[in-house]
């Protein structure tokens, strides 16, 4: 009966059912996100921690972000409370400012991936920025990164600019069964070297 509530705590021992209530009580869930991929995350006392798995009890298992890091913690369904923590940390606490940070960036490149038509600068940004009060003490390199980020995010889906007239025929190409109008293809080439021919 008491397993199923057990934690292991650093030291090295589980303890009982009314010792660990007034552990998960000092558990804190600073913020709840989605990153880019829309997977929810949960920044736990200083950690940050993605969705991995949902038991059949519906209750959600999130595992560090860290990639050596192998602590999961147990919440409700609702993600409001903890249940259990298992493992050690092996990665140092975020400062609270570094964790707005990179949750601002995983907002940003997630806007920015499904609204494509807003410009970053003026929209996006700006406006990510008034809505995150936390967010007080920012510096020019901040939104230089804020920036960066959006616009790597929509380079990956965007097509690639050819640098050449090489890459640029066998870019056409490649994609020459797209230049579709009325239902009938307009370009023609035989091989990536020959010239594109495009008709009416």
């Amino acid at each position: 009966m008491f397993q199923r509530f057990n934690v292991q705590f650093r030291f090295g021992f589980s303890i009982g059912k009314i010792i660990l209530f007034f552990e998960i009580m000092d558990v804190n869930i600073s913020d709840i996100f989605e990153n880019r991929r829309g997977r929810k995350c949960a920044v736990i006392n200083s950690y940050k921690f993605r969705e991995f798995r949902e038991n059949k009890d519906t209750t959600k298992v999130f595992r560090c972000t860290n990639r050596k890091c192998t602590v999961t913690a147990k919440l409700t369904s609702n993600l409001k409370t903890v249940i259990s923590i298992n493992g050690e940390h092996r990665n140092d606490e975020l400062v609270e400012e570094t964790i707005t940070k990179q949750t601002v960036i995983s907002v940003l490149k997630r806007k920015a991936t499904t609204n494509l038509n807003v410009k970053p600068n003026i929209k996006l940004i700006r406006q990510e920025l008034r809505n995150c009060p936390k967010l007080e003490n920012i510096s020019h390199s901040d939104v230089r990164l804020f920036r960066k980020s959006v616009y790597e995010a929509r380079r990956k889906i965007f097509h690639k600019i050819p640098k050449s007239l090489f890459e640029a025929k066998a870019m056409i190409f490649q994609n020459k069964k797209d230049f579709v109008s009325n239902n009938e293809t307009f370009c023609f080439m035989d091989s990536k070297s020959s010239v594109p021919i495009f008709t009416n």
